[in-house]
């Protein structure tokens, strides 16, 4: 795997190949595809190094690298959320965030910070999902990004404004519950300064922007136990960076996943195989 580089020290240049020797270490590939800097837009891109065809191979993705809630809940992280929310935070974690309950989505969110601050006194995590956690942008330009100024001058009398204030509410009191609790009973693993509320809903915009579908993983499964897993959706490195841009002279391939209940049909062109819990993805 390797990444165009378009001047010495640049940062995306860096940013970008130490992603993918994370990856390519954990058992990845990256097949006629490149990862560099996306200028004019934000952030790094997936770029085609030649004209691709249906059923080509693109990337091959191990579970390792995923970040999912099944993941975040394995963690050192979740197993402390887990271990503590009763006592520490009188909570509970459940799949719905109902009577109280912490939905175990906020693990995720949480789970992401960590591994992008992680740092090697803490307990390892997998070091593509720190590698890819320390790649993300800093901003998304959601509008629960935005200042209460501008949701009000751009959104007053909408529904996404009375959206907007219903999401921020709600992770302010997940975050009022799991916070400072967490820290005090944890410090060293959930220290103040980068377990932020500002933190927190960052997270949450980038799994709203990026998570591909649950079922990439799961193969459609929908228990009781999985119903906020599959809610959520799942992280995947190199591929969430995949946009298309018609009037460039590279395109990126677009990525489309099917649900498994589609894989029982006869359609032969499905992008996504699943193998070892790990994603390979053709371009349709």
């Amino acid at each position: 795997m390797r990444a165009t580089k378009r001047a010495r020290g640049d940062p995306a240049s860096a940013t970008a190949s130490h992603l993918l020797r994370a990856v390519s270490e954990a058992g990845g590939s990256l097949i006629d595809a490149d990862v560099r800097d996306a200028h004019p837009l934000p952030g790094l891109g997936l770029f085609a190094l030649r004209d691709l065809s249906a059923g080509d191979t693109l990337a091959t993705i191990p579970g390792v690298c995923i970040l999912s809630v099944e993941a975040a809940l394995a963690s050192v992280v979740g197993k402390a959320v887990t271990a503590n929310l009763r006592v520490v935070c009188d909570a509970v974690l459940d799949s719905e965030a109902e009577s109280g309950a912490i939905p175990q989505r906020a693990v995720l969110l949480l789970y992401l910070v960590a591994c992008r601050h992680h740092r090697r006194e803490l307990s390892p995590l997998p070091a593509a999902q720190v590698a890819y956690a320390k790649s993300l942008p800093a901003e998304t330009g959601l509008p629960v990004t935005w200042s209460e100024h501008e949701r009000r001058q751009l959104l007053a009398g909408t529904d996404l404004e009375r959206k907007v204030a219903h999401t921020l509410a709600e992770l302010q009191r997940q975050y009022d519950v799991l916070f400072p609790a967490l820290t005090v009973m944890h410090p060293q693993l959930f220290p103040a300064e980068i377990f932020t509320r500002d933190a927190f809903v960052w997270a949450h915009t980038i799994i709203s922007s990026r998570a591909f579908p649950h079922s990439c993983l799961s193969g459609g499964a929908a228990s009781d136990d999985a119903r906020d897993a599959a809610a959520c959706g799942v992280l995947i490195p190199v591929l969430d960076i995949a946009n298309h841009s018609p009037g460039g002279a590279d395109m990126c391939v677009m990525l489309f996943f099917h649900a498994l209940k589609h894989r029982q049909t006869e359609n032969s062109s499905l992008p996504l195989l699943h193998t070892d819990g790990g994603i390979r993805t053709h371009v349709v």
